[in-house]
Parts: structure tokens; sequence; C-alpha cells
């Protein structure tokens, strides 16, 4: 992965963007603020729209605060229950 710094004469767009494409570049705007460029295909375009939807991080939150507070079962159980199945 290719390290660019903002600012710098040579780094454009197009450097940025040749870079992600061959092996992914970390692009340096400041000594706090920094950016990931890299490919992306349809599953990672996906997942950051997921992300970006509050109301779809709210139900991700509850299905895991429910699967802390529920009914638990153990390996055990699940196995008797499964083999008693015709």
């Amino acid at each position: 992965m290719k390290t660019l710094r903002v600012g710098s004469k040579d780094v454009t767009l197009r450097k940025a963007l040749t870079e992600a494409v061959a092996e992914g570049a970390v692009i340096l705007a400041d000594a706090e603020l920094r950016f990931v460029l890299a490919v992306a295909d349809e599953a990672d375009i996906e997942v950051l729209a997921m992300q970006s939807s509050p109301e779809f991080m709210a139900h991700l939150a509850d299905l895991v605060e429910r699967a802390r507070k529920g009914p638990h079962k153990s390996l055990a159980q699940v196995r008797e229950e499964l083999a008693a199945e015709p």
C-alpha cells in the first residue's frame, strides 16, 4: 500500500486512483486526517450503504441486545433437538 501526502506537488487525483488500483493508497491530509483509497466492488458499496443507514444500524444494535438478553441454548441442547428431528 502506497502512502501519498496531500499538498505534495506530484500527488494528483489521477495518481492516487492509479495507486489505489495497483495496491491501495493511504492519503495523508495532515497529522490527524488520513484516508484509505482502494478499489471497491459491489459488496463494499452495499456495506457502506448499510452502515450509512441509521435505521439499519439501530436494527442491528437491537438484534445484538436481544441476543445478549434473550434465552440461550447450550450446544448439547441444540444437538439433542436436532437428533430428535425425524
